[in-house]
């Protein structure tokens, strides 16, 4: 893991692998984490897999502290805080959505 996860919102995924997500954290560059992690074990066999996270390639657009993420009916996932420390040239109230969209619903669709 690159980022620091604590105080960061967490979700299992809703599908068979109990696929884990986790979004923000408790400072600087792990504010705008976002962590992947696909458990590999079976009953009795530890797993091998390590969490997942690229900050050049999928971030969040601002700092997240504290942060509560939730599953939406349509499978997408809201994450709502107050942004900690904006960037002064990032105003307050446009932040509804993370960095590449695209790659972040490909993977929701896989639920």
């Amino acid at each position: 893991m690159i980022t620091d996860p604590f105080c960061a919102a967490s979700l299992i995924l809703p599908d068979k692998a109990g696929r884990q997500l986790t979004v923000g954290g408790w400072d600087e560059d792990s504010n705008f984490g976002i962590r992947f992690y696909v458990p590999d074990g079976s009953p009795g066999v530890n797993g091998t897999n390590q969490w997942q996270e690229s900050p050049e390639v999928l971030s969040l657009q601002l700092p997240r502290w504290y942060p509560s993420a939730m599953i939406m009916a349509n499978g997408s996932i809201m994450v709502v805080s107050y942004p900690n420390h904006i960037p002064n040239h990032i105003k307050a109230g446009h932040d509804t959505s993370f960095k590449h969209l695209g790659w972040w619903f490909n993977l929701v669709e896989q639920c």
